[in-house]
């Protein structure tokens, strides 16, 4: 911000400026599923949440079933080599090559000749599941959080340019203009 740098009472000060009204979590997430035309989020307490995220944690592979699924799986590793983060290794490896110890590792890493690496596609849940979200996020999310812009009004004499559903409108007007999301008169 140019004001920061003209004002001798703001230098070396720090903002964080929003609009000035209180936008919980729940309607800001609404207003993009507004815009976007579908609903994405599943209302349930802090409690649920955290419930649901332990659940899944106990489905998780234990690192001994996915080291025997990659060893004895030639199908698995093939798959594994031809992947971005598996190339993306090798080449880091591939100078240690030349030593005895790691050659057999940076070999075993080597993806299959011309072989084109994919870059990896989005993992999208599957229909009706419900993706598990860390205990931290969830405390973040269901906190009553507010960014207080008085000093930044006091300090720089800033004032909000528009409201939340203003800027959502905009934001909006600019993902279509973008073609991020389909135009209404073409869905």
């Amino acid at each position: 911000m140019l004001l920061c740098a003209l004002r001798d009472a703001a230098q070396g000060e720090a903002f964080l400026v929003s609009g000035g009204e209180r936008v919980t979590w729940r309607e800001f997430y609404a207003a993009f599923e507004r815009m976007l035309g579908r609903s994405a989020t599943v209302s349930m307490t802090s409690a649920e949440a955290n419930a649901h995220y332990a659940a899944s944690q106990r489905r998780r592979f234990a690192l001994p079933e996915l080291v025997g699924l990659v060893r004895d799986d030639a199908a698995v590793r093939a798959r594994l080599a031809r992947t971005r983060d598996v190339g993306a290794l090798y080449s880091a490896l591939k100078p240690l090559a030349s030593s005895p110890l790691l050659a057999p590792l940076v070999a075993r890493l080597r993806p299959p000749a011309r072989t084109k690496v994919k870059p990896p596609r989005a993992a999208a849940a599957a229909p009706g599941r419900i993706s598990p979200v860390h205990p931290k996020q969830v405390d973040f999310l269901a906190a009553e959080t507010v960014v207080r812009i008085e000093k930044a009004r006091r300090l720089l004499g800033f004032e909000p340019a528009f409201d939340f559903a203003r800027g959502i409108d905009m934001t909006e007007r600019w993902a279509r203009w973008a073609n991020l999301i389909p135009d209404e008169a073409s869905v």
